[in-house]
């Protein structure tokens, strides 16, 4: 086996003096003695060799990563689970030297295919993601220091536990788990193996978890956030919605869906003065939309403020 260091050495040379330094370093390992007489016969089996080293290099670091990304763009760009599976069974048939770093990608695709509601419960797209989450668990025994792998394949397996069968469950929460092992702070994955745990309905461990993942950056709003929604699922709404506050005051933005949902269980909690707070903010943002209004009055009449209904209907009436 000839390095790369000496292999480029070679193909970049152009005269006989470096022709005889690459063979002085290569003699040794591939049995060539250069005899004085025979230096036109040995450069050109030289040549013959060089070209071959060229190809397979070619071959090896250009034309295989090269096929392998081409299907990977299109597995990449599907919108449908068909177009995902069959370049997907294509890009992880070619053993190119990048092929973990289209595990991953292949994998984001997939997530991001269940997050679109495409379904992704056909045999051949089942098969495939269960391939993926294969190689995915080579990969992170290939390099045992990287929690990217264990990641995405805990990934593939919580959606094939979810859309497939429960007992996936087992393999996404070693993945993750091994993960977490790995990077023991990273909230991303502390997030995930407490969405793992919702899923379960282990809400005492999801608790656990996302309670960690708060411990491990409490400044940043979103591992509150994470937290009071799953005091909230485990039917827990008071001591979630004072994690959600938290959350907020450190800066979590909401949008539209969140102020929404946040309405609802103050309004659960008959807490008017927060739901007359959210609605403030949802009209301040989008002051045309009549319905915000509507449902603004009928905070005030459910809260008992009489006159705050009747201002805000006369304002609808005004519009």
């Amino acid at each position: 086996v000839i390095s790369n260091e000496e292999r480029n050495l070679y193909l970049n040379s152009r005269t006989d003096r470096d022709l005889s330094l690459w063979l002085e370093m290569t003699k040794r390992r591939i049995g060539i003695i250069i005899v004085n007489g025979n230096f036109k016969r040995v450069k050109s089996v030289l040549t013959v060799l060089s070209i071959l080293i060229l190809v397979s290099s070619l071959f090896e670091y250009n034309y295989l990563p090269l096929k392998a990304s081409v299907y990977l763009q299109r597995a990449h760009n599907a919108i449908d689970a068909q177009t995902w599976t069959k370049n997907t069974d294509l890009a992880v048939s070619i053993p190119a030297k990048i092929q973990p770093e289209i595990l991953v990608f292949l994998a984001e695709r997939f997530t991001q295919l269940e997050k679109a509601g495409i379904e992704i419960n056909q045999l051949a797209t089942v098969s495939s993601s269960l391939r993926l989450a294969e190689l995915l668990h080579q990969a992170s025994i290939n390099n045992p220091l990287s929690p990217a792998y264990p990641v995405w394949e805990g990934q593939v397996y919580m959606i094939l536990s979810q859309k497939v069968d429960q007992k996936y469950y087992r393999e996404a929460e070693l993945a993750l788990t091994s993960a977490s092992a790995l990077s023991p702070q990273k909230q991303d994955i502390l997030f995930l193996l407490g969405r793992l745990y919702v899923l379960k309905k282990d809400f005492n461990r999801a608790i656990e978890v996302n309670q960690k993942a708060v411990n491990a950056s409490p400044e940043i709003g979103a591992g509150h956030w994470f937290l009071g929604l799953t005091y909230i699922t485990a039917g827990h709404i008071g001591q979630g919605l004072e994690k959600i506050e938290v959350a907020i005051s450190k800066g979590f933005l909401l949008d539209l869906d969140k102020k929404l949902y946040l309405a609802d269980l103050y309004t659960e909690e008959k807490r008017y003065d927060k739901v007359i707070e959210l609605y403030r903010a949802i009209i301040q943002a989008d002051p045309d939309n009549i319905n915000w209004y509507i449902k603004f009055a009928t905070v005030y009449a459910v809260s008992g403020d009489k006159a705050g209904a009747l201002a805000l209907n006369q304002q609808i009436v005004a519009q």
